[in-house]
């Protein structure tokens, strides 16, 4: 019996969509960033801890003063942003909002560039404004660049401006 409960669990987190099963069954929520361009990227997002009821919350869409915490992703790779037994339904309702920014930037820029000239710039390669069904429609698992799937969430620059290797569209430049 105890086989087949773990062939089961087994069974279920191979599947698309097990963060859904993970939040149901084991309290838990993990949000995994894919990263598809041929460069590294930095993620920066208030679902990234530590948490702070100070933060910068949508509409409000700037980048703060301070260098915020960043979770990097290497090329073709994911990393986790979030895990919590906190659900995100609970988390968009302690933050009092239904959108949260997820924020992408160029690794590389970030450690030439530095901190002050990318919130000055706004050199944001993208901007996603996620809701929680926008999440749920991904199953908890946004990329950059965006996909097909992700073309109706609300995001800037605009969906189609980077090809599925992280380039700005031909067609743009």
């Amino acid at each position: 019996m105890k086989h087949s409960i773990v062939i089961g669990i087994a069974f279920c987190l191979t599947l698309s969509g097990c963060e859904s099963w993970m939040e149901e069954h084991l309290g838990r929520t993990i949000v995994d960033f894919q990263n598809n361009a041929e460069y590294e990227i930095s993620v920066y997002s208030i679902l990234i801890p530590p948490y702070s009821l100070h933060t910068i919350i949508y509409p409000d869409t700037s980048l703060p003063f301070a260098i915020p915490r960043v979770v990097d992703v290497k090329a073709g790779d994911y990393q986790t942003i979030y895990d919590s037994r906190t659900n995100l339904e609970d988390f968009y309702k302690e933050y009092s909002t239904d959108t949260i920014s997820l924020f992408v930037f160029s690794t590389e820029l970030m450690h030439t560039a530095g901190w002050d000239s990318i919130r000055n710039f706004y050199a944001v390669l993208q901007r996603y404004d996620i809701s929680l069904n926008d999440f749920r429609s991904m199953f908890y698992h946004p990329t950059f660049p965006p996909t097909e799937e992700m073309r109706n969430i609300k995001m800037w620059p605009p969906y189609g401006t980077y090809d599925s290797t992280g380039q700005v569209n031909a067609l743009i430049r």
